[in-house]
């Protein structure tokens, strides 16, 4: 990986100030962001903000082929800012790159997008995968989506080894809904947490659950 080139970088923020993407999809083809990870990124950051069948391709492109798990990544998210459902089935394949910024940042967008059609993966990601941002992702996702068929996995993942997953799933359980069962299983994981920072959190799930 080649070090950032700061005239570079200097073009592409000026470019993304004047909302140029068509100039920023053209920079990513020379060899400067071929070579340059951080350029790469940024350039894909700025195409977020797009909303055209190429660009969502492009991204798309740079999610599955570029070898740069932090352009992976960058790409994901890119695609959860345009917000189309387009892009679902490629980011469902996102959620078993082997780099765990990428799965998260396919989470997230998955969330973003709110399509119905990745509850069940998601399910399996907060279920399994190995990494804990990874699974607040995904917790953080469903959410977003709103499914009450993702009421069981987030319940379970209330005793998650790690605090993040926790307090995610259960501000999670707060958006979807749910009954009783559900209102008493965020109390007793409420009464296990022993860290201050995250009562409030929990407060207002518990509001909003009432």
């Amino acid at each position: 990986m080649a070090p950032s080139n700061d005239s570079d970088l200097l073009w592409a923020r000026q470019l993304r100030k004047q909302g140029d993407l068509a100039a920023s999809r053209e920079m990513l083809d020379v060899s400067s962001a071929a070579q340059d990870t951080t350029l790469r990124a940024y350039l894909l950051q700025t195409l977020g903000a797009a909303q055209d069948a190429e660009t969502r391709e492009l991204l798309t492109m740079y999610l599955i082929a570029d070898p740069e798990a932090p352009v992976r990544s960058m790409a994901a998210q890119a695609l959860g800012r345009i917000g189309s459902s387009w892009a679902v089935p490629q980011l469902l394949d996102a959620l078993t790159d082997q780099e765990k910024t990428v799965r998260e940042a396919a989470a997230l967008s998955l969330g973003t997008i709110g399509d119905l059609r990745a509850v069940h993966a998601l399910c399996d990601v907060l279920n399994a995968d190995e990494s804990a941002m990874t699974r607040s992702g995904a917790a953080a996702a469903l959410g977003r989506i709103g499914d009450p068929a993702a009421t069981r996995t987030l319940m379970m993942a209330l005793n998650d080894e790690r605090l993040i997953v926790r307090r995610d799933a259960a501000r999670s359980l707060a958006s979807v809904g749910g009954g009783e069962e559900v209102r008493q299983a965020v109390r007793e994981m409420a009464r296990s947490l022993r860290n201050v920072l995250i009562w409030p959190s929990i407060r207002k799930v518990m509001r909003q659950l009432s």
